[in-house]
């Protein structure tokens, strides 16, 4: 199982707007790191805008409390369409809650990726993969690896289902 949160929240960001893009078959623009104002990808065509927002998050309790915040983020772009990715899991509940608070801009609970739903599309799009070694790298490591090793520096050369993956350095 891939650990999402571990991920840096640039990484995650990434990932997030690669997995919306290929879903629905355009490109977001990206932003550099910082203070987004909520939006981590940006399309915008002559009749739509979309945005993609990364929360990366070790549960619910603190997604759910920052929910309101990037409505009102929202209320000042109003975007015709809003993703909302996150490293939670969540229930049902979880994403009826969160389309009711932003509302009307999330179209409907598929607009809104959790951690199970990450897991499915990166099995189902894995060309993702070859632009997020981390992602491939905590998959190929076994369940047991111990994590007291530390490595000063590193350097792995893999190649996995037509992937060349070049790992040069272990946390």
């Amino acid at each position: 199982m891939y650990q999402f949160s571990k991920l840096s929240p640039n990484e995650f960001e990434t990932l997030a707007v690669d997995i919306v893009g290929k879903m629905n078959n355009i490109f977001f623009q990206r932003f550099t790191e910082g203070p987004d104002g909520g939006i981590d990808g940006f399309y915008e065509s002559s009749d739509n805008n979309w945005i993609v927002q990364a929360k990366r998050y070790k549960n619910t309790t603190t997604l759910m409390s920052k929910m309101q915040q990037e409505k009102e983020k929202m209320d000042n772009y109003i975007p015709k369409r809003y993703f909302l990715v996150t490293s939670c899991s969540l229930t049902p509940a979880n994403k009826e809650k969160i389309k009711l608070i932003m509302t009307p801009y999330i179209l409907s609970t598929n607009d809104i990726l959790g951690e199970d739903e990450l897991i499915s599309l990166v099995k189902e799009y894995p060309e993702i993969l070859k632009n997020h070694y981390i992602l491939k790298s905590q998959k190929l490591k076994p369940k047991n690896y111990p994590n007291n090793i530390s490595w000063k520096y590193s350097y792995l050369s893999l190649k996995w289902e037509n992937y060349n993956i070049d790992i040069k350095a272990w946390k």
